[in-house]
C-alpha cells in the first residue's frame, strides 16, 4: 500500500498540470522532457520513479530484506552525487528518464521556502530535546509504561 500512495504521488503529480511535487512547488521548481520542457509523459515519470529506488526502499518494513533498503539508501547517496556532479545538474535518475528540474524565469527565487525548511530541521529536533530535558525522570515511566502495554 505504501508502495502505492508513493507512486500516485510522485508519477501524478510530475505529469500534473503543476508538473511539480507540493515540495517542488514550495521551492517553485517543475519538472519536464529534458528536450523540450514538456510536461513528463506516464512513461518518463515512471521510470524517473523506479531510477529514485523509490520502491526499493519500502524493503525496509521487512526485517528479511533490509539489506536491499540499506542499498537504496546508498543509491540515492550516488544520485546525490551524480546531480551534484553534473554541468546540467541532471542525475542519473533524470538522465534515464530523459527529465529534468527547471526554475521558471518569472519565479522567484525561493529564500522564504527554504528559511521555513532550515527552521523546521532546526526547530523539531530542538524542541524535542527541552522537551526530554523538562520530562527528565518521567521519560522512563513513560517508556516502561508503554512497553508493559505492548
Amino acid at each position: 500500500m505504501y508502495i502505492g500512495i508513493e507512486f500516485l504521488y510522485f508519477v501524478g503529480l510530475w505529469t500534473s498540470s503543476s508538473r511539480a511535487t507540493l515540495g517542488m512547488r514550495l521551492m517553485k521548481l517543475q519538472i519536464g522532457n529534458a528536450f523540450d520542457g514538456r510536461t513528463l509523459t506516464m512513461t518518463q515519470a515512471v521510470t524517473r520513479w523506479l531510477a529514485l529506488g523509490l520502491p526499493f526502499q519500502a524493503t525496509g518494513f521487512v526485517p528479511q530484506l533490509a539489506a536491499i533498503a540499506g542499498l537504496a539508501g546508498l543509491w540515492t547517496l550516488v544520485l546525490l552525487i551524480s546531480t551534484a556532479v553534473s554541468p546540467t545538474r541532471q542525475g542519473v535518475h533524470d538522465r534515464i528518464a530523459n527529465s529534468a528540474i527547471v526554475q521558471p524565469i518569472a519565479a522567484s527565487t525561493p529564500a522564504v521556502a527554504c528559511l521555513v525548511l532550515v527552521l523546521l530541521l532546526v526547530l523539531v529536533p530542538l524542541i524535542a530535546i527541552v522537551a526530554l530535558i523538562l520530562l527528565g525522570s518521567q521519560v522512563s515511566a513513560i517508556l516502561s509504561a508503554v512497553g508493559e502495554s505492548v
